[in-house]
């Protein structure tokens, strides 16, 4: 018996595609362009058109998926991809956007962040959309230190974890706040085993610590608390 109007409406992967299979190839070619963080200026030179053509249809997006930023649309994609039209990907959408630890991807030795998790903005905010920028652009002056020990990571090659690491984060309104973190950083490598990117595990296990790190902590840590 085929499955009622109902059931199938309550079928995620069939919800997902049709939704997919609904927007034209421009929007999908636009959409899978955001979720790599490409800027809009990148997406008119692909599309053939002006940027203000672009921006217009990125926000066409957004109207439609009914999110706010480009990080929401990105992870609408990401959804729509994995568990739509890509379902032999799907167990990529629950370890990575719906993962309870924050993750987040970076290609270059610029650190651009091609992908974040809901957990990640949860706990770092949103930095106007992470995607398409760099680690430097989202710092703050009192987070730079954090940007060498990363640049370690990625010209060494080697992956780093640490358990009870201190470090203090802006939060929108300006103020700092310390966190306790349980991090994983794995570069990721191409077929010659050259460093092409970094992932971005953290777990804030801030709860468990009491009473808070101290400076001790933070300088046994390493220079600014990241080393």
């Amino acid at each position: 018996m085929a499955p009622s109007a109902e059931r199938r409406r309550s079928q995620p992967g069939r919800r997902f595609a049709d939704f997919w299979l609904s927007l034209t190839p421009r929007q999908r070619l636009v959409l899978d362009l955001v979720s790599t963080g490409a800027s809009n200026k990148e997406i008119a030179t692909k599309l053939g058109t002006s940027e203000q053509a672009a921006k217009q249809q990125v926000s066409k997006l957004l109207a439609r998926f009914g999110v706010e930023s480009r990080t929401g649309l990105a992870r609408s994609a990401l959804a729509i991809r994995i568990t739509g039209q890509r379902a032999s990907d799907l167990p990529l959408e629950y370890l990575f956007d719906l993962a309870p630890m924050a993750m987040a991807i970076t290609t270059g030795p610029e650190h651009v962040f091609r992908a974040v998790n809901r957990t990640f903005t949860e706990l770092f905010g949103d930095r106007d959309g992470w995607l398409g920028l760099s680690l430097r652009d989202v710092l703050t002056p009192a987070e730079a230190a954090l940007i060498p020990f990363v640049d370690a990571i990625y010209r060494l090659g080697d992956r780093l974890q640490r358990e009870g690491l201190p470090i203090r984060w802006s939060d929108p309104d300006g103020g700092a706040v310390d966190r306790t973190l349980t991090m994983t950083i794995q570069p990721t490598k191409d077929a010659t085993g050259a460093v092409t990117g970094l992932v971005f595990f953290g777990l804030d296990v801030t709860s468990d610590r009491a009473p808070g790190p101290s400076r001790d902590d933070a300088r046994a840590a390493g220079d600014g608390g990241y080393g």
